[in-house]
């Protein structure tokens, strides 16, 4: 989440590390299986392309076409889900009461 911050909010270096870890602090799990998920589709994706390849499974041209439309496509959804990730979590923040250290009131950030 921290490349998000820093193409969104232009902040740099260790900046954008602390705020995707402030953001992401009520739902690192969801974010864990996010990655975790698209670590295995890219796996998936090579072991099929190694058995169609060493297998002769069609020409190894339409092979290589279809694997890497597969990897772009791979590509562009995991920047949309990793900015959706971000809003959400910026979103839940924003709506979190945060109780005022003066006073008895509570401050919703």
């Amino acid at each position: 989440m921290g490349v998000v911050i820093s193409i969104l909010e232009e902040k740099e270096g260790d900046v954008e590390i602390v705020i995707s870890s402030y953001l992401s602090r009520g739902s690192r799990w969801s974010g864990i299986l996010l990655i975790v998920g698209f670590l295995l589709w890219r796996v998936c994706l090579r072991v099929i392309y190694v058995f169609l390849a060493l297998n002769g499974g069609g020409t190894r041209i339409w092979v290589l076409l279809v694997q890497v439309l597969l990897f772009g496509f791979t590509n562009v959804f995991k920047w949309v889900c990793f900015v959706v990730y971000y809003f959400e979590c910026k979103k839940r923040i924003s709506k979190k009461e945060v109780p005022l250290v003066e006073g008895d009131g509570v401050y919703s950030v």
